[in-house]
């Protein structure tokens, strides 16, 4: 069935755009947390 194959695929591509965007999302949150934990360290040095 055509419609079935159509729908696999867009749900395929959309749960790999949802797990990259939270990917994204997750390293840029780890990325802003070291950040503060270096200007944090470092000021109360």
């Amino acid at each position: 069935m055509p419609g079935d194959v159509l729908t696999d695929t867009s749900s395929l591509y959309l749960f790999s755009g949802l797990f990259s965007f939270c990917f994204t999302i997750n390293f840029a949150l780890c990325d802003l947390r070291n950040h503060v934990t270096k200007v944090t360290t470092e000021h109360l040095q």
